[in-house]
């Protein structure tokens, strides 16, 4: 297993106090080594699965795609537009990744 030394959390790189993060609901990954685990969308595109390449970049435009266009709608935070979109950018971990987030 791989160890690192002294991780940057994202706070700290970009000048975030941690407490906003969390007032937010945010969480403050480490940069170099948490972020290696997100999924880039830049790269589903390019998978040679066509599950990945066709259908997951399909899905995740969608959902992207209403997650965005409920935002605009929202004309205050906590109204049916807003926390529909929040329901759509569920941040918690699926206990089957056991990833800690």
């Amino acid at each position: 297993m791989t160890s690192f030394r002294n991780p940057t959390l994202f706070s700290t790189h970009y000048g975030i106090a941690p407490d906003l993060l969390e007032k937010d609901g945010l969480i403050d990954p480490f940069i170099d080594v948490d972020t290696l685990l997100f999924i880039d969308p830049i790269l589903l595109g390019k998978s040679a699965s066509k599950i990945i390449s066709k259908d997951a970049t399909v899905a995740f435009r969608k959902h992207f795609s209403n997650f965005i266009r409920l935002l605009l709608i929202s004309e205050t935070k906590g109204d049916a537009p807003w926390r529909t979109a929040e329901q759509l950018l569920n941040l918690n971990e699926p206990p089957q990744n056991g990833l800690g987030y």
